[in-house]
C-alpha cells in the first residue's frame, strides 16, 4: 500500500521551524518600528521647531516654547508670545504621534526662547526617548536646529 501525504512527524518539525522563525522576526520587526517611531517623532519636532523659529523671525517677535505634560498626554510642546499655557490648546502645538516616544530631556532651566529680532535662540538640547534608544534635537545660540542619535543607531542621523 502507498501513502500519500504528510506525516505527523512532518507536519510538526515545520509548525516547530515556523514558530522559532516567526519569534526572532516578531523580534526584528518590534525594534524596527520602534527605532523608525523615534526617528519619525525626532524628525517631526525638529520641523516644528523651525517652523516656530521661522513664524518668530517673520514677525519680530519672540516665541516661547514650553513643555507641558498632563493626564490626558504624556507630553506636549506649546508656543506662546506672552505667558505659559496651561495645555496645548494653543495656536502653534506639537503633539507626538507616537506615545511611546518620551521627552526626557530639556538643558534649559528656563523655557526655550526663539528671538524674531536677531533670527536667534536660547542654546537648549532636548532629548527623546524609547525602548530601542535616545535622540537629541540641538538649538544652538544662532538658532540652528540640528539632530543625532544618542547612544543608538538611527539611519540618517549622526551620532552625538
Amino acid at each position: 500500500m502507498k501513502f500519500t501525504g504528510f506525516s505527523l512527524l512532518e507536519i510538526l518539525v515545520v509548525i516547530l521551524m515556523t514558530s522559532i522563525l516567526s519569534v526572532g522576526g516578531i523580534s526584528s520587526w518590534r525594534d524596527l518600528r520602534d527605532r523608525n517611531e523615534l526617528l519619525t517623532v525626532t524628525l517631526a519636532l525638529t520641523s516644528f521647531l523651525n517652523e516656530v523659529k521661522s513664524d518668530a523671525n517673520r514677525h519680530n517677535d519672540n516665541l516661547t516654547v514650553y513643555v507641558i505634560r498632563s493626564h490626558s498626554l504624556p507630553w506636549c510642546i506649546a508656543v506662546s508670545r506672552h505667558h505659559r499655557p496651561a495645555d496645548c490648546q494653543t495656536k502653534l502645538r506639537f503633539i507626538p504621534d507616537h506615545k511611546q516616544v518620551d521627552l526626557i530631556g530639556l538643558t534649559t532651566d528656563s523655557a526655550l526662547i526663539f528671538y524674531g529680532r536677531h533670527n536667534s535662540a536660547t542654546p537648549t538640547s532636548i532629548r527623546l526617548s524609547n525602548r530601542i534608544g535616545n535622540s537629541q534635537i540641538i538649538i544652538s545660540m544662532p538658532g540652528r536646529i540640528r539632530y543625532c542619535s544618542y547612544q543608538t543607531y538611527l539611519s540618517g542621523f549622526s551620532p552625538c
